[in-house]
């Protein structure tokens, strides 16, 4: 939690001018509101309280379940601890991807390709505008995530302790990386159908969300780009965020079957 606010505040003040120039969504210290905080901590504590619940005291995750690799992964429906361990980092990893692929794909040299368009150029700040380095950068920002808790394993220690954290620092990296990188893509993919971004042509830049319900608002002033207002830029948060927190176990059973014997 502390590493995903810590490099998104971070981030967001890198190039904050332009991007207010080119967003007037963009604020120059990146304040986040009560819904932001919820939508990127939620479904997160609930899962830390079920593992504490289910689990007891924390400790590094085993990834040793053997039995858990026949068949498919897709074999045992059983949440585990170490399910539940998967699901708490790929949340995060899905927050910090889709931050990171925001705040640095909008210094991109490149404009932005809408994502259900890749032909269609769009401006910077446009939902569902994705660009190299801002994929790149949520594929890095996942794997962040994973490394740091997989590091924080370490100093739990014990019996067994470095062991399950040598295992950690394979499986939870590239569960992280996945989640960082698919959850951008689905937040993408959700901003552009399911959000609504207006370009504001008297200002030359992307408008303030709910720019077309202000009623003194000139006709000519604002043209649509895409998608409709059916989410908020919170929603597809909490949407994308949820989707990575159920598919990032699959993920860490799938890395823990191919290489766990080898650690």
């Amino acid at each position: 939690l502390i590493a995903f606010y810590q490099t998104g505040s971070k981030l967001t003040k890198v190039g904050a001018a332009r991007k207010m120039r080119l967003d007037a969504n963009a604020t120059e210290a990146g304040e986040r509101t009560a819904a932001q905080v919820l939508a990127c901590s939620l479904i997160a504590a609930v899962v830390a309280i079920a593992r504490r619940v289910r689990c007891g005291d924390d400790a590094p995750a085993q990834f040793d379940d053997w039995s858990l690799c026949t068949g498919t992964v897709f074999g045992n429906t059983l949440i585990t601890c170490d399910d539940l361990v998967a699901g708490f980092v790929g949340f995060f990893a899905c927050c910090a991807g889709d931050t990171w692929a925001s705040e640095l794909g909008a210094l991109s040299r490149q404009p932005p390709r809408l994502v259900t368009a890749p032909w269609r150029r769009v401006p910077a700040g446009t939902n569902g505008g994705v660009t190299a380095l801002g994929t790149l950068a949520s594929a890095a920002g996942g794997a962040f995530i994973g490394l740091v808790h997989a590091l924080g394993g370490l100093a739990l220690g014990g019996s067994g302790g470095l062991v399950a954290s040598r295992r950690e620092l394979v499986v939870l990296p590239a569960v992280g990386l996945v989640a960082g990188l698919a959850g951008s893509l689905l937040d993408s993919l959700l901003g552009a159908v399911c959000q609504l971004t207006v370009f504001d042509d008297d200002e030359s830049r992307i408008a303030k969300d709910g720019a077309l319900l202000n009623g003194g608002a000139s006709s000519t002033q604002y043209r649509v780009l895409c998608g409709r207002d059916l989410l908020s830029n919170h929603g597809v948060n909490f949407v994308s965020a949820a989707a990575m927190t159920a598919l990032s176990p699959i993920v860490a059973r799938a890395v823990a079957c191919s290489f766990g014997s080898y650690l």
